[in-house]
């Protein structure tokens, strides 16, 4: 397990042994050196006020089953966190609304479909233009779908 404030300062960590990294406070474009390297994680937290610049390369996590991200991001960012991931195994996704987009479903289907995975749970944070029944008629086979109060952090 770690933390960092900040990702730049990651360059001493053992990241492929990791299993649970969280990392606050720093721009997410230095984070994604650091999270392609921790390949064994099974958890992961971001909180950040903006998602990366326009990454170059994917990130395939192949063992990460929950992913926490809480980020102040709008709509209108061409660029999404989850563009950028490659999730197999994950099944909890906890994520800020404006990271969907302007069309949080076909974003969602979108993500599903590239990661490969059976998501059980989807765990919406701030603000969202969708309601929880559109998203349970969406995604039939997922089987808890809440917004923001609902659940807490899992870090």
């Amino acid at each position: 397990t770690g933390a960092l404030d900040d990702g730049h300062h990651g360059d001493w960590l053992p990241v492929s042994q990791l299993t649970s990294l969280a990392l606050t406070n720093g721009h997410p474009t230095n984070y994604l050196p650091l999270l392609r390297r921790a390949v064994n994680l099974v958890n992961l937290y971001v909180v950040a006020g903006c998602p990366p610049e326009s990454p170059q390369d994917d990130i395939e996590l192949p063992r990460l089953e929950t992913v926490v991200l809480d980020m102040d991001s709008g709509p209108h960012d061409s660029v999404r966190m989850l563009d950028i991931f490659t999730l197999p195994a994950l099944h909890t996704l906890q994520v800020s609304g404006g990271l969907l987009g302007h069309d949080p479903i076909s974003s969602l289907t979108t993500f599903i479909s590239r990661a490969g995975c059976k998501l059980q749970r989807i765990f919406l944070m701030k603000s969202c233009e969708i309601s929880v029944e559109s998203l349970h008629a969406a995604f039939p086979a997922i089987p808890e779908i809440a917004f923001d109060d609902t659940y807490e952090y899992w870090y």
